[in-house]
């Protein structure tokens, strides 16, 4: 899945065997209205990917996957995630939230970077008479992470991924943004049940960081199914010269081996001319 424009969802299927493993099948999948940004999640926890995107303007909309894993089919079900109070909750939109359950407990926490380098966490609660979910702030700085510019202020638009990529257990974070020319790696030295992300934040890969034009949004996942995580990566712009990344803009880093990433091509999709704001 892959979004060059705003409001619109490019999906390109996998088929392993094809000379080109990956197959363009849609240009707005399932007519999906996601505002500026999209994130697949299993918010109701049934065993499929639900899904989070911008409500215009800074709203997050939730529509959720009445289909299966097989055959997903998404239905609005709320035009904005709500806290305990009713109250909406607010992202700004050109930054990219993300959910996970990220201290184990079986409910789904809402991440959301702000302006301040910040991170706000939301933890699921329960649900609305809809079933919509509901959440309840925990944090407006989420484990102390205040992220600050090389060039000497405090971040700005930004997105962030979480994932498992040194196979310990527990969520690491990844982050992006508009002062920052690479991806910074957070590593979760907790558990499971006790997320500790109070660490330096690394360039990444830390034996060879990346290096764009900056605003790089991250995803991870088993890109090759060798059953580690590797790192697909979109760069949007930021404030290193946007023009030089109007072509090597969709960045695979592949986990060549336990806890060795190494790039691989800044052209993922190379029979497709992305634009300089690809978000995979």
């Amino acid at each position: 899945f892959v979004q060059e424009t705003s409001g619109k969802v490019m999906f390109f299927e996998h088929v392993p065997e094809a000379e080109t493993p990956f197959q363009w099948r849609s240009d707005h999948y399932q007519g999906l209205d996601v505002g500026e940004w999209y994130r697949f999640v299993d918010l109701d926890r049934d065993g499929d990917h639900d899904l989070l995107a911008e409500q215009p303007f800074s709203y997050v909309r939730y529509y959720r996957n009445d289909g299966t894993r097989q055959a997903p089919k998404f239905v609005q079900a709320a035009d904005t995630i709500r806290d305990t109070e009713g109250r909406a909750i607010f992202s700004d939109r050109q930054n990219i939230p993300n959910a996970t359950d990220i201290d184990g407990d079986g409910r789904m926490d809402l991440l959301i970077g702000r302006l301040e380098g910040t991170v706000t966490r939301y933890e699921e609660t329960g649900t609305d008479r809809s079933g919509v979910p509901l959440f309840e702030l925990v944090s407006d700085r989420f484990e102390g992470i205040e992220i600050v510019a090389q060039i000497g202020s405090l971040h700005g638009a930004n997105t962030m991924a979480l994932g498992d990529v040194d196979s310990d257990g527990d969520q690491d974070l990844f982050w992006g943004d508009y002062f920052e020319p690479g991806i910074l790696f957070l590593e979760n030295t907790g558990s499971r049940t006790r997320p500790n992300l109070r660490g330096e934040p690394l360039p990444f890969p830390t034996q060879d960081p990346l290096r764009t034009s900056g605003y790089n949004a991250p995803t991870l996942g088993d890109v090759d199914g060798d059953g580690d995580q590797d790192l697909l990566m979109g760069v949007l712009g930021g404030a290193y010269n946007p023009n030089t990344t109007t072509a090597d803009n969709f960045h695979y880093v592949e986990q060549s081996r336990p806890g060795l990433f190494e790039q691989r091509t800044s052209r993922f999709l190379s029979t497709i001319d992305f634009g300089s704001e690809t978000i995979p």
